[in-house]
């Protein structure tokens, strides 16, 4: 399913307010893209984010790689614009910081 003209320009304009430069990879059907940031620490991390043709009124999906428990899920599914989006996953990020030093001090 292709976007509408105006799904296309929210889109574009997002993906303007984010970077290009932190955009890793997009498809070409721009629903799957990659984007990295850093966290408080400077730490580098990669977000991937699902976008559906049906977006904005259907929610993007930002998938992270975070150590989750039992009933936690590493998945931001709450909507919203791609850079708040973004910003819920940078202080879910945040949320391990002695875990990312922990396993800094293994490497």
């Amino acid at each position: 399913q292709n976007r509408s003209p105006e799904s296309f320009r929210k889109l574009m304009a997002q993906l303007d307010a984010i970077g290009w430069s932190s955009i890793i990879s997009i498809d070409n059907s721009l629903s799957k893209l990659t984007v990295e940031m850093e966290d408080s620490n400077e730490r580098k991390h990669q977000v991937r984010i699902i976008i559906p043709p049906t977006w904005p009124s259907d929610h993007a999906r930002a998938l992270m790689d975070i150590p989750v428990t039992k009933g936690e899920d590493p998945e931001d599914t709450k909507g919203g614009s791609l850079p708040s989006i973004l910003r819920r996953c940078r202080s879910r990020f945040d949320m391990f910081h002695d875990f990312w030093r922990a396993v800094e001090d293994i490497d």
